[in-house]
């Protein structure tokens, strides 16, 4: 025991100061920038031991499900569509000297999670710990982010996120046959859900046809019925219609 106790005194010893002040910048600039801030799992002072090389690798990562990662106009589309917040996960590590080894500087960033890759990303300038300005960083990324095409990754990810609408759909795809007053309705007979695509395609920087391909080979519907009505901006997964003349 009295080894052990001496071993611990030695990492305290070795705390990084400016480290433990970038962690507590970052914690500040994501509480006044975002809502619904946390830690990500085991998020809070995570420890890795490099002894090879004499470092301790401290790592407080955070995340959020605010939409500001997204310029207004797409972000109100995802939500209307009943699509939850992406994530935004940021970061900070600093290394802690548990032997002869120099200072090791710094790292840290943030971006927004797809399904493989950390999109937006980018990294704090940390090289001076005392000059830094993360929230100054973090409001740069916001207007960076905002500004950004959703690319594939994203999309994927955002498909995950998307809810069925609880609205029931009778009708959809109301067509003009073109034979004076007649025409021609679809009435839902039965459907298993129904989701708001209305606008989804610009949200995507898409054509409604290329949402629909994107839509259709998604993991999530690959095996399903879907029948799309722009008009209505609904689509229907598993439905069967019969045709109505007024």
């Amino acid at each position: 025991m009295k080894y052990i106790k001496l071993y611990e005194n030695f990492l305290n010893e070795a705390e990084n100061p400016e480290g433990m002040m970038l962690a507590n910048d970052l914690e500040k600039a994501m509480l006044s920038n975002f809502r619904n801030v946390s830690y990500q799992m085991n998020g809070k002072n995570d420890k890795y031991y490099d002894y090879k090389n004499g470092y301790v690798g401290v790592s407080n990562r955070y995340q959020t499900d605010d939409w500001s990662w997204l310029d207004p106009k797409r972000a109100k589309i995802l939500q209307n569509c009943n699509i939850s917040g992406m994530y935004i996960k940021a970061s900070v590590t600093y290394y802690e000297v548990i032997s002869n080894a120099s200072p090791k500087e710094a790292m840290g960033g943030i971006g927004v999670a797809g399904v493989d890759y950390i999109n937006n990303y980018k990294s704090f300038n940390l090289s001076n710990p005392r000059k830094s300005n993360i929230s100054k960083e973090i409001k740069d990324w916001i207007r960076f982010s905002q500004k950004q095409p959703l690319n594939d990754d994203l999309i994927r990810r955002i498909l995950q996120f998307w809810k069925p609408s609880t609205a029931n759909y009778k009708t959809i795809n109301t067509r003009d046959q073109g034979i004076g007053r007649h025409a021609s309705t679809h009435i839902t007979k039965s459907y298993d859900k129904a989701y708001v695509i209305k606008d989804l395609n610009i949200a995507f920087g898409k054509t409604e046809e290329e949402t629909e391909n994107i839509i259709k080979n998604h993991f999530f519907f690959k095996k399903d019925r879907l029948d799309f009505d722009w008009k209505q901006g609904v689509m229907i997964v598993g439905g069967t219609y019969t045709e109505v003349w007024d």
